[in-house]
């Protein structure tokens, strides 16, 4: 039996097998297609998958991570025209992305908000622990 791939392995391998070229190819058409419509296109089609189920898998390797994040800052530079001698935050800026990992960051906090005030089903709000305030009834002095 085949051991079960991780969702976000099998999009870190599929574009590192030749769909990140295939990605690079459609972007770089530059003198066809403006920047706004190469970041619509990144952000509608590419970053998606990058970012599917990424709260659940974001403790990968720093290695895994690193490569989704090569991903998008080729992205970004296709979209601004940029070389690799471009820092990376001067390349954000002008994007106004963030990193994927501050996007993963902000997505478990939004998940964490929505299981503490009940905003998800009762499995998820089930798994977190009691809250101290909740067990422990401290005399307000």
């Amino acid at each position: 039996m085949k051991p079960k791939i991780p969702k976000y392995k099998r999009v870190v391998w599929k574009y590192e097998d030749g769909d990140y070229d295939k990605m690079r190819t459609i972007l770089s058409q530059t003198d066809c297609i403006d920047r706004h419509s190469l970041e619509k296109i990144y952000l509608s089609f590419i970053r998606p998958l990058l970012e599917y189920s990424s709260i659940v898998w974001d403790n990968c390797t720093a290695g895994d991570k690193q490569r989704l994040e090569n991903i998008q800052i080729e992205a970004a530079r296709i979209v601004t025209g940029a070389t690799k001698l471009c820092k990376l935050e001067n390349l954000y800026r002008d994007t106004g992305w963030d990193s994927l990992q501050t996007r993963r960051d902000q997505q478990k906090l939004i998940m964490l908000y929505k299981m503490i005030h009940g905003l998800v089903p009762s499995y998820l709000t089930n798994i977190l622990p009691a809250r101290v305030g909740d067990t422990i009834k401290l005399p307000i002095a």
